[in-house]
């Protein structure tokens, strides 16, 4: 029986496929009554790495389905955790902090994914890297531009990526 309270999210088309995973989205966009939150399904093959990233607008609550992962969350200042996660186990992200999740399973790692936004921003770090020049760098950090002619730039974000796993 339909509901404009329940989504399919498995018979739904995943938004982004990359070599070592996939991400599909619910969002006000194809679940209407969905407002003020949104969640994705995570799929990371074995190896399978989701880049550094954060959302600037929005909290993150994942809860693993299947698989193991490690992740870290860059915090204030220098601090950071890296901790496992496992199936049943939820791991909270704080809105704009920096974090990655890394399939270390020999399975596919799933993740149930819940935003505190309806359209949560995602910034990954492949793609802000991509938007500055070598000199921006070079100020920033307070060294020779040429120190970054070897960083790869990238118009945007990889999102997930395979690993060596």
């Amino acid at each position: 029986m339909h509901s404009a309270h329940t989504f399919d999210i498995k018979s739904t088309k995943s938004q982004a496929i990359c070599n070592g995973g996939s991400r599909t989205i619910a969002n006000s966009d194809n679940f209407p009554i969905l407002r003020g939150m949104a969640t994705y399904s995570l799929r990371l093959d074995r190896g399978g790495i989701r880049e550094p990233h954060w959302h600037p607008n929005a909290a993150e609550l994942s809860y693993c389905l299947s698989g193991k992962a490690l992740m870290t969350i860059f915090g204030h200042g220098a601090t950071h955790n890296t901790f496992t996660i496992e199936k049943d186990e939820i791991a909270f992200v704080p809105q704009g902090f920096l974090h990655h999740i890394e399939n270390i399973s020999e399975e596919e790692l799933h993740f149930a994914v819940f935003f505190s936004h309806e359209k949560p921003q995602d910034i990954g770090i492949s793609g802000a890297f991509g938007a500055y020049s070598n000199e921006v760098f070079g100020a920033v950090f307070n060294v020779d531009p040429k120190v970054f002619e070897s960083l790869p730039k990238f118009q945007k974000d990889l999102f997930v990526v395979a690993g060596g796993g």
